[in-house]
């Protein structure tokens, strides 16, 4: 792909050569993917958050068992 730019740049037809009007799609869909990768990074980060909080859930059940033995009226 870029030899063939490049082959058009060198030749001065870039704009005529190649289907410059397929470039506008080619953005939108670039956009696109850069939402989703977003949203992603969204969701993605939830879940470390949520992993975190069962981890330390799960350290505090461990090192404060009786205490939560205690709260939870057992």
């Amino acid at each position: 792909m870029f030899s063939v730019v490049d082959k058009h740049i060198e030749s001065d037809t870039l704009m005529v050569g190649l289907r410059m009007s397929e470039l506008a799609k080619l953005y939108e869909q670039f956009v696109q993917l850069i939402k989703y990768l977003v949203i992603f990074q969204n969701y993605f980060m939830q879940f470390l958050y949520i992993l975190f909080l069962c981890d330390s859930l799960v350290w505090l059940s461990k090192s404060y068992q009786v205490i939560l033995i205690i709260a939870v009226g057992k």
